[in-house]
């Protein structure tokens, strides 16, 4: 990658690993997003998320247009989660509730169907 990361969210997209957010050396959330090429063995930036870095988004990524947009924030604030999209749907499990270190156990999805997401 060509920014240093940690914390961040990755996901296979278009055959393509993506690598979002995350925080740098100095613990500041980054914007940026970069994409691994696997042919090329490359790595790309991609439009950054739109989000404040001071604020807890959540956003979907819109991959024909290269896109980010601001989507229902989850019910439950988290970081350090899983995720993976199964048939269309994101499913976001455990993590770290960001304030008193407490380990999350539920899982999460959207769209939503009325489980942990509004």
């Amino acid at each position: 990658m060509r920014t240093a990361r940690s914390a961040a969210i990755a996901a296979v997209l278009g055959g393509r690993m993506l690598v979002a957010g995350g925080v740098d050396e100095n613990y500041e959330r980054l914007r940026s997003v970069e994409a691994l090429e696997p042919v090329a063995s490359t790595w790309s930036f991609l439009t950054p998320l739109c989000a404040n870095a001071s604020l807890p988004p959540v956003e979907a990524f819109e991959p024909v247009a290269s896109t980010w947009s601001a989507v229902s924030p989850m019910l439950e604030a988290r970081c350090e989660a899983a995720a993976a999209v199964l048939d269309g749907t994101l499913y976001v499990c455990g993590g770290d509730d960001r304030v008193g270190g407490c380990r999350i156990n539920q899982l999460a999805r959207w769209p939503s169907t009325g489980c942990l997401l509004r």
